[in-house]
């Protein structure tokens, strides 16, 4: 082999290790692309979920707010039943009450 085929084999393997870089470099851009176009879809994604659980929780609280202030109604609305009717008892012992007084009283002749 002489010196001028030694070249032409060389600029042949420099040629094909050009071509091997061109698509090794056209094949690295599509995956950087890939990539960019990955991050941007889970971007978007976790954006999406955040909005989602943060609107979810916000529901939550009103719901569990309205929960507690119903809970609150329905206590004070307890407590009064409760009251009324501790007066009407209080009014039934207070009658009932005075009326075995005044019977005992009665019995023992001191009315």
């Amino acid at each position: 082999m002489d010196h001028g085929e030694h070249i032409a084999s060389l600029e042949a393997k420099v040629e094909a290790h050009d071509e091997l870089f061109r698509l090794t470099h056209h094949e690295l851009t599509r995956l950087h692309d890939g990539l960019d176009k990955l991050r941007e879809h889970t971007d978007r994604g976790l954006a999406d979920l955040r909005e989602h659980t943060h609107r979810g929780l916000a529901e939550l609280r009103d719901h569990t707010d309205r929960g507690f202030a119903e809970l609150r109604q329905s206590i004070e609305e307890l407590r009064r039943e409760q009251a009324k009717m501790n007066r009407w008892l209080i009014g039934i012992a207070l009658t009932y009450g005075t009326a075995l007084l005044g019977i005992m009283l009665r019995l023992a002749g001191l009315l």
